[in-house]
């Protein structure tokens, strides 16, 4: 038995960790309210505002995205990355972006290849 948990306590410390605290100053629980995939290629690109702000009551506070297909360099402060600048996220890789960075959110592919984030956004429960 104590190896059983020892393996699982191991197994668990090598798992990346996915999120970053997003301090709202709030006790509720975000819910997921929208989606969508970004093609990312050769120009810098960001997230839809249409998407993540539909309306002023309902905007995001947080999005939950994993990059797909291939890698990207990204900012969060606005700035356009480069397929050589910026921070690097590998294919397979997940990122919590808190709510001010949304609009200025920008990725490029680092590589040959084209990449897609797979985005879901998170707001408080409605109503």
């Amino acid at each position: 038995m104590r190896k059983l948990v020892l393996g699982l306590l191991f197994a668990l410390a090598a798992i990346p960790a996915a999120a970053q605290n997003c301090s709202h100053g709030s006790n509720f629980v975000l819910v997921p309210f929208a989606s969508e995939t970004v093609d990312v290629s050769t120009a810098s690109i960001g997230l839809t505002a249409a998407t993540f702000k539909p309306s002023a009551a309902g905007e995001a506070w947080e999005a939950f995205i994993t990059v797909d297909t291939a890698a990207v360099n990204f900012w969060l402060d606005g700035t356009a990355p480069t397929s050589s600048v910026g921070h690097a996220a590998a294919t397979g890789s997940t990122l919590i972006i808190c709510r001010a960075s949304l609009p200025l959110f920008r990725a490029i592919r680092s590589g040959g290849s084209d990449g897609k984030l797979r985005v879901t956004y998170f707001r408080p429960p409605q109503g």
